[in-house]
């Protein structure tokens, strides 16, 4: 935070510090930056100094929910309680589809309505993995010299994104989670990609309806599973029910 104290920082100028991709970044270390801007925060407003003249700093973090909600827990970083935060929600998938159709052509290529549709699919809606599929398959262009996206394109772009995906998203997610949470999971993990009825969770897991309530809650607030129906849940995020499966 030296930087404040640069000369090369005009008057009633300051620093944004950005970090991305936050469940992926040690914890400790995302409280220890968080606990320094709240030390500066507080200098400058305990100063005399005029609001005009103030060098200012601002953070801001994106990552999943999970994360967010952990480091808004810490009781050393309770001020981050107070940041404005904003999620995303799925993209609808005729939206995706638009999205993929203008962005190809704008990079000089072609892909079909049929299969611009085919990837929005398979993205489920999900802003991450969108941008996954999106990349990938233009990739997969890319490698045959070609400047038109087939099926086979997407193809290979869905399934490149889905080993990327895991790494980042469904890996981190779980190292998040306590054994009880993932306890919960590896029971709809079962029924993946299908829901899975709370009652099957008491019986696998052979808890109790108030231990089940309990991680259901809690689970819906990290967004990690959500609500599918009467009495059903399925996961919030893609691909996490067979990436379990997988371990």
């Amino acid at each position: 935070m030296c930087w404040l104290g640069s000369k090369k920082l005009g008057k009633g100028k300051g620093i944004l510090i950005t970090i991305d991709e936050t469940q992926a970044a040690s914890h400790d270390d995302l409280v220890a930056i968080a606990t320094a801007v709240q030390h500066v925060i507080t200098d400058a407003d305990e100063s005399d100094t005029p609001d005009e003249d103030k060098k200012g700093v601002a953070i801001v973090f994106a990552g999943l929910p999970y994360m967010i909600n952990d480091l808004l827990d810490n009781e050393v970083t309770t001020f981050l309680r107070r940041a404005l935060r904003r999620e995303l929600d799925n993209v609808p998938l005729p939206d995706v589809k638009n999205a993929f159709l203008e962005t190809v052509a704008d990079s000089g290529k072609t892909i079909s309505g049929e299969d611009a549709l085919e990837a929005a699919r398979q993205s489920e809606g999900y802003p991450y993995m969108v941008q996954l599929v999106g990349y990938y398959m233009w990739q997969s262009t890319q490698r045959r010299g070609s400047n038109v996206i087939t099926a086979d394109d997407v193809s290979t772009g869905v399934s490149d994104a889905l080993l990327a995906f895991d790494d980042a998203v469904c890996a981190p997610a779980l190292d998040g989670i306590t054994s009880a949470e993932r306890l919960f999971l590896a029971a709809m993990a079962k029924d993946s990609p299908n829901p899975t009825q709370v009652g099957d969770i008491a019986d696998r897991t052979r808890r109790s309806r108030s231990w089940v309530s309990k991680y259901r809650a809690v689970l819906i607030k990290d967004k990690l599973i959500r609500p599918a129906g009467h009495g059903q849940l399925e996961f919030a995020v893609p691909h996490l029910g067979q990436y379990l499966q997988s371990l």
